[in-house]
This record gives structure tokens, sequence and C-alpha cells, in this order.
């Protein structure tokens, strides 16, 4: 959902798309016994799944990033029809802006990570075929990493069926392109992503700013989309539907931090950081 999936695909991705693909496909687990979890294992530029089989309702979504760069697990739902095949169809023709209209819908997931860190979320998913993808942008090429290979599909099978779970904070995405944060959010607890936009697709990314680097900065180089961000990431909700809701652990150091979004307007193409969609908060200890 990035901004940077629009990249140009340059012929080595090609060949890292075929090696990649077969990586993430050999790594899956299959059960015959559907699971309410499935753990992550982030590579460069790979997924190892501990399951490709989930039961529907209210999935745990741990990611653990090994790789050397930082890494996400955005989960789409396939549109009745599509899968794999077409996908690697898409990339292959170097038309990555397509890939998104095979899913009919974006559920969340862990959000980017750096080497070394893990980030846990909650997301409701109904009955389909999904697919995990890394938006992230490789420095060197500038191709997410989801055209190097890193993607790997998993079901979600039972009858539909929507829980909750216990959050004590809530984070939310709201029209004309802004958030609504507590002025503290507390480390070490469970906090709630609403989407309670009536038409786009939001992401709640946090950020922990360069010495030096303010919001602003984070929103020019939005404008920009060349460089290095000016921030690290640290997790957060990966991007859900208009009127979606997912959770995410919130396990940061307390001190200042920033929230956006980068998944782009459908109208003019920039991302919604772009467009003013950052915003920062405080972490505090519980």
């Amino acid at each position: 959902m990035r901004r940077l999936v629009l990249a140009p695909l340059m012929a080595v991705g090609l060949l890292l798309l075929t090696v990649g693909t077969a990586t993430a496909t050999e790594d899956h687990h299959h059960s015959g016994h559907s699971r309410h979890s499935i753990q992550i294992t982030a590579h460069d530029f790979s997924y190892r799944l501990g399951t490709d089989r989930v039961a529907t309702g209210l999935v745990k979504t741990s990611l653990h990033n090994k790789g050397h760069q930082p890494h996400q697990a955005q989960i789409a739902k396939f549109k009745p029809g599509k899968g794999v095949a077409d996908f690697k169809a898409v990339v292959k023709s170097g038309k990555l802006d397509a890939v998104i209209g095979l899913f009919s819908g974006f559920y969340g997931g862990p959000n980017a990570i750096l080497p070394g860190r893990s980030q846990t979320t909650f997301e409701n998913l109904p009955p389909g075929h999904y697919l995990l993808l890394c938006f992230v942008p490789d420095p060197k090429s500038g191709m997410p990493h989801f055209a190097m290979g890193m993607y790997a599909p998993f079901d979600a099978v039972g009858p539909p069926r929507d829980r909750r779970h216990a959050a004590r904070q809530t984070v939310a995405a709201v029209d004309l392109f802004r958030f609504t944060i507590p002025a503290a959010l507390e480390t070490h607890s469970i906090v709630r992503f609403d989407n309670r936009s009536a038409k786009d697709v939001h992401e709640f990314s946090i950020g922990k700013l360069h010495p030096g680097k303010t919001p602003a900065d984070l929103v020019a180089w939005a404008k920009r989309e060349a460089g290095p961000p000016p921030y690290d990431e640290m997790g957060g909700a990966g991007a859900v539907n208009p009127g979606g809701r997912e959770w995410f652990t919130l396990d940061l150091r307390p001190g200042r931090y920033v929230a956006f979004c980068l998944v782009p307007d459908d109208e003019t193409g920039l991302a919604h950081a772009a467009m003013g969609m950052v915003k920062a908060f405080t972490v505090v200890r519980h």
C-alpha cells in the first residue's frame, strides 16, 4: 500500500522475484488444523510462516525481523478468482501499481520494524485467500521488497466471525488525512487502531525521528519520495479498509514518536503523509 509500490521494476528485480517466490512458498508449513495465530519470520527477501492456514475471526499475527533491512507484513485479501499466479504475472509485467487491483481489501498486519525487532497485531479475518507483502523499498534498487520475492500466501478458513480484543487506548485515522491520538500512549500495552475514514485505506505507522528532525521534515520527505527517511521504523498497524479496525502491541521505550501514513491517495497519487497525515505523540511508562 505504500507510495513506493509505484517504483519502476528493473530486470534484476524479475530475477530476484523468481528466486524469492520459491523460498516464500517452500517455507510454508501446512497444518490440517487451523489456528488463531501466525508466526512470521522476515528475511532479506522472504517470509517463513509458522502455518499457511488460520481460523477466521480474531487472528494474532507476529512478525520477527531477522533480515538486515526494515520489513513489514501487510495483509491483503485476494478478490474471488485471483491468487498468487495472478500476482506474479502482474509483477513480472512491471506494472506494480496494478498489484493493488488484485485485492478486495486490506486487513492490517505488523507494520515496518527495524532488524532484530518484533511487532504483533490482531485482526479479524473473514474466510478467503490472503497474501502477506512487504512494501518497504530496497535502498539500492528502489523496488518494494515484494517485487524481490517478499510475499507469502495463506488461507483463513471457517465460518465468518468478528471478535474484539481488549485495549486500554485507541488511535484513529479520520477524514481529511488526520490522526486522533491521546496525548500519551502507555508502553507495554495493546492499542486499538480504527480507520474512521469514509473512503480511504489508512495505516498507523510509527517512526522515531532522527535527532534534529521534526514532523515537517517527514512531510517534506514524503513529498520528494527520494533519499533515506528522517526516522527509524518502529512498527505499528498496517493498512486497513475504511471502517476497519485492528489492534497492535506497543512495546516502545518512553519518548517522542511520530505516526504517519504512506498509503497513496487515489486522486493525487501522493502518500497521505505528504498531504499532512503525520502526528507526533508521546509514549510513557505503563
